[in-house]
């Protein structure tokens, strides 16, 4: 994932978002969670952020590596790749920022 690369240069932690086109919630998140402005901020400012639909090939394969199933699903990476946080179905934006903060500290 060329995204990863940039995590190990930056030293970021990546927001990835496997979503489908036919997945209800995933829409929900999309029009109700990631546009609120302090969602997107908090995300945009901590975070790499990686959304993949799990129906392309690039999404079919990180869900493989990462053995998702349901949708939509939210992982928090380090430059690595190793899951520091794992949501499945609609995460609000306090979820999003629990999770995300607890991504950060276990990278420091």
């Amino acid at each position: 994932m060329p995204v990863l690369e940039q995590a190990q240069r930056e030293k970021k932690v990546v927001f990835v978002e496997l979503y489908a086109s036919w997945c209800a919630p995933c829409k929900v998140m999309e029009e109700d969670v990631f546009t609120q402005t302090d969602t997107y901020r908090y995300l945009n400012k901590n975070f790499l952020n990686f959304r993949t639909d799990f129906d392309s090939p690039a999404g079919n394969s990180i869900a493989a590596v990462y053995e998702v199933k349901t949708l939509p699903t939210v992982l928090f990476l380090n430059p690595q790749g190793v899951v520091l946080e794992r949501h499945t179905g609609i995460a609000n934006p306090s979820l999003l920022r629990t999770m995300g903060d607890s991504a950060l500290g276990k990278l420091r």
